[in-house]
């Protein structure tokens, strides 16, 4: 291991002699511009896989929800359609009791329509009953009045046999017994008319009920025959309703079917969204090893120092960056200032978060020349700030530090300062103790850029660093 860094040190001392021909250093240029172009492109595929992830993670959410969901709906269908089947079944129960209702009601008009013919006719014979007893009466009378000539006719008949004498007496005799057998017909038309009498009040009380049945009758028919009529409507309805109801139940059934056939899919939709945010996973764990590959080739080939490119003006001016950003820590640092205090404090509405420290108010004004001045030196530079091992930026260029208006997307972009960048570039900048380190991402502002950083070590311990980001195209060309 010792004799390949000896040779590797060797091999640089000799490119930055110049002992190296153009070919070596044009091979170098040559595999720098690969590596960054394979560093932008690793960094918005990165971004593309996230996104993808992030809609993979999406799907698959909503693919669970939608598999328990139609987990649900086929339980709920499965309910539904044996509910649909019961109420079939007592809609066909019902339909049979209210068809035999039905049957019987008719029978029951039918057995009433009898009857009030029957009572028509007991009614009409009533009637020629009181007809008939009427003229009874009048017989009695007529009976009575013969009787009463009778008897008045025997009296005389009895007053000249008399007066006949002896010759007259066997007159008198029949005479007698006339006026007798008068006076028992007269007492025998008295009862016919009394008991005439009597049937014709009895006869005209049982006329009287016949007619209240006959109207009881008539009513009771008519109410018989709406019923009849109205059920026979209801069993109408009540069939047609019933034809439905199995209709529907074949519907559940069929459905039912379809939601177990869409439940097995939605399974299979789930599994798949499953399958593909583990496989976006592994294409975000991938392309993080490609640009971790990158990273590490730009770091060797960071040694080879061809002069006259981008990449060299960037790896000066970061240097340099580095030298005065020490300096001035270890100034303030001298004159009392903590600049190590992590205690960060947060400052009041802002979005994105931002914090204050004891020190930051003492360092900005210094650090903030020395940022501005790498983005009036280094074209191409689009930031140049430091931060500490934790990520916090005490300050930042003078155009990242505007006063934040409450709008996230303004103080996003202009309202950089005092914020904490822990995202994994970050991070991993402010805790790299290598040299130097080369990280190519997608920043939250949307554009690719090549951030180069160099930590910062104060009297022996590790500060942050200082880091360039650096206009990707602009690096290529």
């Amino acid at each position: 291991m010792m004799g390949w860094m000896q040779s590797w040190g060797r091999m640089l001392s000799l490119f930055s002699s110049g002992a190296v021909g153009g070919s070596m250093r044009a091979l170098v240029v040559k595999a720098r511009d690969g590596s960054i172009r394979t560093a932008i492109n690793a960094a918005r595929l990165r971004k593309e896989v996230d996104q993808a992830q992030a809609q993979a993670a999406r799907q698959h959410q909503a693919a669970g929800a939608l598999a328990a969901a139609a987990r649900e709906v086929t339980e709920l269908s499965a309910d539904v359609n044996a509910g649909t089947l019961r109420i079939a079944d007592t809609a066909q129960r019902n339909l049979h009791t209210a068809r035999e209702s039905m049957d019987e009601l008719t029978r029951l008009e039918a057995r009433m329509r009898t009857i009030e013919a029957q009572v028509h006719g007991f009614s009409d014979t009533v009637s020629q009953l009181v007809g008939h007893l009427h003229e009874i009466g009048e017989f009695g009378t007529v009976i009575e009045n013969v009787a009463n000539q009778t008897n008045l006719l025997a009296i005389n008949a009895a007053i000249e046999a008399a007066r006949a004498g002896p010759a007259g007496r066997g007159f008198a005799v029949v005479a007698s017994e006339v006026r007798r057998l008068s006076q028992v017909v007269n007492t025998e038309a008295v009862k016919i008319a009394t008991a005439s009498s009597a049937m014709r009040g009895l006869v005209a009380s049982t006329s009287s009920a016949t007619a209240s049945i006959l109207d009881g009758v008539n009513v009771s028919a008519r109410e018989a025959g709406s019923a009849a009529s109205h059920l026979t409507t209801f069993v109408a309805d009540f069939e047609r309703m019933t034809a439905t109801v199995d209709q529907m139940a074949l519907a559940m059934q069929s459905l039912d079917g379809v939601n177990q056939q869409i439940g097995a899919r939605v399974g299979e939709v789930a599994s798949n969204a499953s399958g593909a945010a583990a496989t976006m996973q592994d294409a975000s764990r991938r392309v993080d090893e490609v640009r971790l590959a990158t990273e590490e080739l730009q770091g060797v080939l960071a040694g080879f120092r061809t002069g006259g490119t981008p990449f060299d003006a960037l790896v000066d001016a970061t240097t340099v960056l580095r030298e005065e950003v020490l300096a001035c820590l270890k100034r303030h640092a001298g004159s009392g200032a903590n600049v190590f205090d992590q205690n960060y404090q947060p400052i009041a509405q802002s979005d994105p978060p931002r914090f204050t420290t004891s020190y930051d108010r003492i360092v900005e004004r210094d650090l903030q020349i020395l940022f501005d001045r790498v983005l009036t030196d280094l074209p191409g530079a689009a930031y140049a700030l430091a931060v500490d091992n934790r990520g916090f930026a005490p300050t930042h260029n003078t155009k990242f530090s505007r006063p934040p208006n409450g709008q996230r997307e303004h103080d996003l972009v202009y309202c950089r300062n005092k914020r904490i960048f822990d995202d994994p570039v970050g991070i991993r900048l402010a805790k790299n103790r290598e040299p130097f380190l080369l990280q190519t991402y997608l920043r939250d502002t949307g554009e690719v850029i090549n951030d180069l950083s160099m930590p910062i070590v104060l009297d022996g311990k590790h500060w942050g660093a200082v880091r360039i980001g650096y206009d990707s195209a602009r690096m290529m060309g």
